[in-house]
């Protein structure tokens, strides 16, 4: 228990480390995608606040009524819209979501060594005998 213990405070570390640029210049990222990604969260949290449920783009893209996360995971947009609301603005939403999801890429990688990379590596080989 007490390494995972450690193995937990070494990766919620390395996960701060990953997110302090953003502390530090106090700037959320922006990419190339970031537009139509934020718009898609921002739809998706509309229509929680709204009670508005509709595939159809009602509050973001124009007012255009895109069908957009037909093909995009709906689920995931929705998942991060109730993110949004519980946090409140865009700068706390990244380093929040960023921080989840380091922590669960970096935990899971750590249990995939533990539990099923490791047990292969003290196996002992067969030898075949002629």
């Amino acid at each position: 228990m007490r390494k995972n213990r450690v193995a937990i405070a070494v990766i919620g570390l390395a996960t701060l480390l990953m997110i302090s640029p953003l502390f530090l210049n106090h700037q959320a990222l922006y990419g190339v995608d970031g537009p139509f990604q934020y718009s898609r969260i921002y739809e998706a949290a509309m229509q929680l606040k709204n009670h508005n449920f509709s595939f159809m783009n009602l509050y973001t893209f124009q007012q255009a009524g895109r069908i957009v996360n037909s093909l995009y995971s709906p689920l995931v947009a929705v998942l991060c819209g109730i993110l949004l609301l519980l946090v409140g603005n865009w700068f706390r939403f990244q380093i929040i979501s960023l921080f989840i999801v380091y922590f669960l890429c970096g935990y899971f990688m750590y249990a995939w060594h533990r539990f099923v990379i490791k047990p292969h590596l003290t196996k002992k080989p067969n030898r075949v005998r002629l």
